[in-house]
This record gives structure tokens, C-alpha cells and sequence, in this order.
């Protein structure tokens, strides 16, 4: 048994090899510990993306959320990855959309500009926008509707 950090650096080493499975035996181990961080819970979904098994790396990303924790954008820009790889891949998209959705993250720049460029690759028109305080979007001049809590 490794203490807490270095069982983070051993699974983040891990995480992009064939072995990548053994890293949640790791994020156990630091569990008992402590409190793994989104690293941890970041790289291990990227490489769950990567390897086919979504489930369990939306339950990753879903546990590090839960937490109040961000998770990194390298899980995120590995879905994005694996997405485009998809017979339906705005299909697939609209898991990270929801999962952005229900946690009320904001993707940054990077991430963003990850799904313009898939939306490219799929002969779309995408195209980043922001809103004014006045909720018009800069782009268009559309005016979001006026919501009421």
C-alpha cells in the first residue's frame, strides 16, 4: 500500500497504459486515505472514455461533481474524442451537455472550442457567442427569454 500521492502520481502514470484498470484499485486505496482529487477522478474517466467503458467514467465524473469538485478537461476533451468516433456523435454529445447541465459547470475556452470543431467536422456551422448582461447573444442579437424563479 502507497501513501495517498503517490498513489496519484503511480494512477496518473497508469491511466494511459493498457493497465489503466488497475487505477481504481489505486483510487480505493487513496479513498481510504482521503479524499482523491479531481485529477485522479479526471484522468481515470479520460482513460474509461478511451477504452470504451462510459458508464464507468460518467460515474467517475458524476462522483467528482458531487463532490463540488471540477473535474479537468482532459476527461471532457477525451469524450469529446471518442464521441466523434460515433455513428451518432451529437447524439453522444448531448451525455456532456447534460452532465454540464445538471452540475452547472461552465466549459472554459478549450473545451469549447473542442466541440466547435467537431460540429466542424460534421459540416455545421457552429459558432462560440457570448451574451451580454442584457442576454443578447453577440453573435445574432437573439435575446434569451426572460426567466423568472
Amino acid at each position: 500500500m502507497f501513501d495517498a500521492s503517490t498513489c496519484e502520481n503511480v494512477l496518473h502514470a497508469l491511466s494511459i497504459t493498457s493497465y489503466w484498470k488497475e487505477c481504481l484499485t489505486l483510487l480505493n486505496e487513496i479513498k481510504i486515505a482521503g479524499d482523491p482529487s479531481s485529477a485522479c477522478y479526471s484522468v481515470i474517466a479520460a482513460a474509461c472514455f478511451r477504452n470504451k467503458e462510459h458508464d464507468l467514467g460518467w460515474k467517475l465524473l458524476n462522483e467528482t461533481a458531487n463532490k463540488n469538485r471540477l473535474p479537468l478537461n482532459i476527461s471532457y476533451t477525451r469524450y469529446i474524442d471518442v464521441s466523434e468516433l460515433s455513428s451518432m456523435p451529437l447524439n453522444e454529445m448531448e451525455k456532456l451537455y447534460d452532465f454540464f447541465r445538471v452540475h452547472d459547470i461552465k466549459c472554459d475556452n478549450e473545451v469549447a472550442n473542442r466541440i466547435v470543431g467537431l460540429y466542424k467536422k460534421l459540416n455545421q456551422n457552429p459558432k462560440l457567442v457570448d451574451l451580454s448582461n442584457s442576454a443578447a447573444c453577440t453573435h445574432c442579437n437573439s435575446s434569451l427569454q426572460k426567466l423568472e424563479l
